[in-house]
């Protein structure tokens, strides 16, 4: 009776994220007239954008 009973210890773990830079340069953006050509640009560019995007971000 003279000792005291052992602390409960309840150990969490948590996935932590860290932020890092991407070092990779985005393209030059097309400019927009209107036109098919600059339209179809564009969704290039885009395409090239969303695939520096995975890039940076893949594990």
């Amino acid at each position: 009776m003279g000792c005291a009973p052992k602390p409960i210890v309840k150990i969490q773990t948590k996935e932590v994220l860290i932020p890092i830079r991407c070092n990779l340069e985005l393209p030059k953006k097309p400019k927009e007239d209107g036109s098919f050509e600059s339209h179809k640009e564009l969704s290039i560019y885009y395409k090239e954008v969303e695939q520096i995007a995975k890039d940076c971000t893949r594990d």
